[in-house]
């Protein structure tokens, strides 16, 4: 084997161990062991439980800080700030409990296993750049729809919290602890950003700021109602607990028109789901039972434009399908 080729092998060792690390850390954050279990372990031994507590809290302690030493030195040396903030501004929307520099040290280093071991098989470098975007679209792929879901969980719970708090308001309760009510009894996610109002205004940040901040991390039409109404109920009094239960009517509207609309736009949804999976579902098919047949389409000059113009099709086709089945309220 020739130096070069065995510099490509220690290379791809060397960032194998790198993404193993920080998978590793990843798995030590997620707490496999439900609360009741967590609460029996006191009664037996207590000593030893507390022994491996404190065991898993350095481990876990030790990797985060090799994962973040290590993605804190790339953001700097290639002047990535910017898109760290941005990153990490989209994962705490998603409630994906990582940081902006361990999610691009994740990125770039599954990124440039990708890579080389596309070169590694395929032996051309150029053409294995192609690989390179894959990581980061899956990366955004992932982070949006989680971002998606939890809006949308948020948006099914608000008119429950605005009953409490308009319950709250009438048993005697201020906002702030209307809205503290809300942080304890309603389920998450929607807890946890009332949460963050109430901690932020006993720091001494403004009601005002701390709804903006809210509203930033939650862009919803029906929440940016809801802090409007607040903010001018405060400059110009009213009855907040009626007005909250307005809202809450008009909220409950919305999500039930919305489920309808879903419904009625299932089958078109699903019409470009398969319309767009077909062509990838025949192409591997193909791959795998006739290899010959489409290695025309990566080799003949004539058979690359043709995918280049499929694949423009198919991205446009599905863009004018999300188009149409897109109802905007």
């Amino acid at each position: 084997m020739t130096n070069g080729g065995e510099s490509m092998i220690w290379l791809i060792l060397a960032i194998i161990f790198i993404d193993v690390v920080f998978a590793v850390f990843a798995l030590s954050r997620i707490n496999t062991k439900s609360k009741p279990i967590a609460r029996l372990e006191k009664f037996f031994d207590w000593e030893e439980h507390k022994k491996e507590r404190l065991e898993r809290r350095f481990t876990r302690a030790g990797f985060q800080n090799i994962t973040r030493s290590i993605g804190g030195f790339i953001v700097r040396m290639f002047l990535l700030e910017r898109l760290r903030k941005r990153i990490e501004k989209d994962l705490e929307r998603a409630d994906i409990p990582v940081r902006g520099e361990e999610m691009l040290l994740f990125i770039l280093s599954s990124t440039a296993i990708l890579y080389f071991l596309t070169v590694f098989f395929t032996k051309r470098i150029i053409m294995s750049l192609l690989i390179v975007p894959a990581i980061f679209i899956i990366a955004r792929i992932v982070v949006s729809a989680k971002i998606k879901k939890r809006l949308e969980t948020v948006n099914e719970q608000l008119g429950d919290a605005l009953d409490m708090m308009a319950s709250s308001l009438r048993a005697g309760y201020s906002f702030n602890q209307a809205m503290g009510t809300v942080s304890r009894e309603m389920p998450k996610p929607i807890n946890m950003e009332f949460k963050q109002v109430v901690k932020e205004t006993s720091y001494g940040v403004s009601m005002d700021e701390a709804l903006d901040k809210m509203l930033e991390r939650v862009r919803l039409d029906d929440l940016e109602l809801v802090v409007t109404a607040v903010k001018i109920q405060r400059q110009i009094g009213g009855n907040l607990a009626e007005i909250l239960d307005n809202i809450s009517g008009t909220i409950r509207q919305r999500v039930q028109l919305k489920g309808e609309v879903r419904a009625l736009t299932a089958q078109g949804r699903l019409s470009g789901v398969i319309a767009s999976a077909a062509p990838i579902v025949l192409a591997v098919f193909m791959a795998i039972n006739s290899p010959d047949h489409i290695k025309l389409l990566f080799t003949d000059s004539f058979g690359q434009k043709l995918l280049v113009i499929g694949i423009i099709g198919q991205l446009l086709g599905f863009f004018f399908i999300k188009r149409i089945i897109e109802i905007k309220f």
